[in-house]
């Protein structure tokens, strides 16, 4: 039967990367303290060294981040004004209207028979 396969969180691939790219001890003497495979742990420390121009770029995508986010927080605001407005016109409708649909000139409001809300 074969063992299960062990998953690593990301802060021990971190740890174990960095000491590998250290070099204090080996990659044999790294699996043996940590449980995993030489192997493993080269690859952990070829994609650290490959991602580590990424740790100077980060700056650059938070604020690609918020130029992406912005105009969608803004429409949310939008949004929820139009929500607020619509329910104040409900609101003024019903109460003009009585709340029975008796009203005959409701202007711009719908009936009683097309707000499937309203039971």
């Amino acid at each position: 039967m074969s063992r299960k396969r062990r998953k690593h969180t990301e802060e021990i691939k971190d740890r174990v990367a960095l000491e590998a790219i250290k070099g204090v001890r080996t990659l044999s003497e790294l699996s043996a303290a940590y449980g995993a495979h030489p192997t493993v742990i080269a690859q952990w420390k070829r994609q650290l060294v490959r991602g580590a121009s990424e740790v100077f770029r980060r700056g650059n995508a938070t604020r690609r981040k918020e130029e992406l986010t912005a105009p969608l927080y803004e429409e949310i605001g939008r949004l929820k004004m139009e929500i607020d407005w619509l329910k104040k016109k409900l609101w003024a409708c019903l109460w003009r209207d009585g709340g029975n649909g008796s009203s005959r000139n409701m202007g711009d409001c719908r009936s009683r028979a097309s707000a499937p809300w309203r039971g």
